[in-house]
């Protein structure tokens, strides 16, 4: 079969090519705008993991990105904690979603996909909780700038 009939590896090609792409527009956007880096890197955790899911037979490691995502991007924004999953959770039932439309794979799992809300929503309480936590102690020495957050 010639390489560009597999479309396993179309699926792979477009997909990493269109992250890129993505990094390519970050990068252009973030000059003019540096204040969007927070959401721009929280879109591409939800894109990286959506490209995951689609070649992963487990479901951890992209539900360890969105986790991680949403705690990092609660974190810096506790205030914007439900924004977070949001960005994050849509991802991978839109991969589910091409993975049907182009594999012929069950549509189901696609809207099994939905399920991804559930980490991106625990990582932002686990981020929220964290921000608080040094808040009540009293920890100001840190490169996390709450200013304006809590």
């Amino acid at each position: 079969m010639p390489i560009f009939m597999n479309p396993q590896l179309i699926v792979t090609v477009v997909g990493f090519h269109s992250l890129f792409a993505y990094l390519v527009v970050v990068a252009v956007l973030l000059i003019p705008w540096p204040q969007l880096w927070l959401t721009l890197m929280t879109l591409f955790f939800g894109m990286l993991a959506g490209f995951i899911d689609i070649h992963a037979n487990d479901p951890q490691l992209p539900a360890l990105l969105l986790l991680a995502g949403g705690f990092f991007a609660a974190s810096v924004r506790p205030r914007r904690a439900w924004v977070w999953p949001f960005l994050l959770g849509p991802w991978i039932p839109l991969a589910g979603f091409w993975k049907a439309v182009t594999l012929g794979a069950p549509a189901g799992g696609a809207i099994a996909g939905l399920v991804a809300f559930v980490p991106a929503f625990l990582g932002a309480g686990m981020g929220v909780l964290v921000t608080w936590g040094r808040a009540k102690l009293g920890v100001k020495n840190s490169a996390i700038s709450l200013k304006n957050e809590l």
